[in-house]
């Protein structure tokens, strides 16, 4: 049974994420996921956690989520 999940999201982070597997293999307690969510990256994200697959859930997400804002209705106040 997994007891934490440790979440990252990157983006073009190839550079930095080899620091954070490294530290997170180094844990006494091994009862994690790591759950790294790509927003799309350009770099070599997507191949260096493809080489740590077995440790790893890799989630890639393909579009980024749209806001849309509706303003509220105004009413007329009171005279």
């Amino acid at each position: 049974m997994v007891l934490l999940t440790v979440f990252t999201p990157t983006y073009n982070r190839a550079h930095t994420l080899p620091e954070a597997y490294c530290s997170l293999k180094a844990q006494t307690s091994k009862n994690f996921l790591w759950l790294i969510v790509d927003d799309g990256s350009t770099d070599r994200t997507a191949a260096l956690v493809s080489a740590w697959m077995q440790a790893v859930t890799y989630t890639v997400q393909t579009a980024a989520c749209t806001l849309r804002i509706t303003p509220l209705m105004r009413t007329s106040r009171p005279s």
